[in-house]
Parts: C-alpha cells; sequence; structure tokens
C-alpha cells in the first residue's frame, strides 16, 4: 500500500512537471512577454535546422552569422540540437508549438529520472522533494519553450552520466572498501561495483551542465559553483560511509565532467 501510495504521489509530481511548463510555455510566456516570437532563438538553431530540412546544408543564411557576416557554412554552433529539431521536422512539419511540447516532455523525463537517483542516494521522501524542486523551478520551466539546447542538454547530462557509470563498473570490476578489508562497516548497504562512483558521475555531470548553461547565457554562475561544492560534499560522504574508494569518487569527477563537457559541444 505504500508504495502504491508513493507510485500515485510520484505520478502527480511529474504531472505537476509537465503542467508548469505547459503553462508557461503556451498561457504565461506569450502574454507577459510583448511581441513573442516563438520561432526566435538567441543561438539561430532554427534557422540551420531550416536550411538542413530544405537541403540547403548545415549553415546560416548568408548575412546572419552573428560572428563572421559574409560566412556562410558555420562551426558556430553544435550540430545535435539542429539535428533534433530536423527529425521533429521531418515527422510533423515545421510547427515550433511540437517542439516545445516535446521539450515539456523531455523536461519532464528528467524530472523522472533526477526522482531514481535521488531515491537509490538517499530515501524515497527526498527523492520526491527533489522531483517536485525541480518541476517548479523555475531555471528549469524557463527553456523548453525556447529553442535552446538546454532542456536536452541537461536531460542528456543526468541520464548519460548515470548509465556511463554503470556500464564503467562492469567493465573494471573494482570491488568496494567493506568488501576488501573485513574491518570496514558501511554505513548503508551496497551492492555492484564501485568503480566509478555513480553518484560522484551524476551530481558533477549535473553541476557542469548547470555550470556551463549559465556562463553560456550571462547568468550567474554561483549556482554552478554550488552545485559543485554539493557534488563534493556527497563524493566526500560515500568515502566515509565506507562504501568508496576516494578513487572511485575521483572518478566519477572527472567523468561526469567531461560528459557535461561533451554533451553541451553536441
Amino acid at each position: 500500500m505504500y508504495n502504491e501510495k508513493i507510485s500515485y504521489k510520484l505520478i502527480g509530481i511529474l504531472f505537476l512537471t509537465f503542467m508548469v511548463g505547459f503553462l508557461y510555455c503556451f498561457i504565461i510566456l506569450p502574454n507577459i512577454q510583448n511581441n513573442f516570437n516563438i520561432e526566435l532563438d538567441g543561438e539561430q538553431y532554427n534557422i540551420i535546422a531550416q536550411n538542413i530540412y530544405q537541403g540547403k546544408g548545415f549553415f546560416f543564411d548568408k548575412g546572419q552569422e552573428p560572428i563572421i557576416s559574409d560566412a556562410r557554412y558555420t562551426l558556430g554552433r553544435p550540430p545535435l540540437y539542429p539535428y533534433f529539431l530536423v527529425l521533429i521536422y521531418l515527422i510533423f512539419g515545421q510547427k515550433i508549438w511540437i517542439v516545445q511540447l516535446i521539450q515539456i516532455v523531455i523536461s519532464t523525463v528528467t524530472g523522472y529520472v533526477i526522482y531514481k537517483i535521488a531515491n537509490k542516494i538517499f530515501e524515497e521522501r527526498v527523492a520526491l522533494f527533489s522531483a517536485i524542486v525541480y518541476g517548479i523551478h523555475p531555471l528549469f520551466f524557463w527553456y523548453p519553450p525556447r529553442l535552446y539546447t538546454e532542456t536536452i542538454l541537461i536531460f542528456f547530462s543526468s541520464a548519460f552520466a548515470w548509465f556511463l557509470a554503470y556500464v564503467l563498473k562492469f567493465l573494471f570490476h573494482t570491488q568496494r572498501p567493506f568488501d576488501l578489508f573485513p574491518n570496514v562497516v558501511s554505513l548503508f548497504p551496497e551492492t555492484g561495483y564501485a568503480f566509478p562512483s555513480g553518484h560522484a558521475t551524476f551530481f558533477m555531470a549535473l553541476a557542469f551542465a548547470l555550470f556551463f548553461n549559465h556562463k553560456k547565457i550571462g547568468l550567474s554562475t554561483q549556482a554552478g559553483y554550488l552545485f559543485i561544492f554539493f557534488a563534493f560534499l556527497i563524493g566526500a560522504s560515500r568515502i566515509i560511509a565506507g562504501v568508496h574508494f576516494p578513487v572511485d569518487i575521483l572518478g566519477g569527477f572527472v567523468l561526469g565532467f567531461f560528459i557535461a563537457f561533451f554533451v553541451k559541444n553536441r
């Protein structure tokens, strides 16, 4: 019965996340932003996507390159997001509202990923609270209406970090401290291999994804530094709890950073 209630709570939170994004995108934002044009995006990803869709290639229209005005082809934008837009255009046509709706769904799925990770690291109540914070935080529902990379950046950074960490665990087969030393007693049960730490990987990837994002759009990077600090605290707590060696945590931090950096440049 308890798990059933929790399931309904999670469904409710994910529904809340979706509705917050939906209402902000289609009702609130068009009314509070004068002359709001949903087809405009600061990075001109939509222009590139339309050129690819029309068979012209990966470039800005001549004269619209913001750095080199005469440039036709561009290396100024990573390719993943424009091709993501092209895939949607091929299936649904060039309908921006479809892109926005899909990005709201992706953002909602990210909330579920955060819930699963927090549930594994802490407990059910913390996981539910984490999902709620994600769902109502202005930073995370601000992006889906816009043709920016951040919605899929946050999703891929979190999901890919967790997945890759588990793949590497099976490749390295590193035991945990309490498996090697009988006098080490872990503070909570853990199973599976130790290197790299999935928790360290995920939180460092999330922290640097936030840091890179804030730096890119000109916001204060203090939130990114704060998340990086929390990632270090979580890594230290895993060592103190006796479930990881320092090298496991360090490997997770390095992996998390490179995942965020890699996804940022796609």
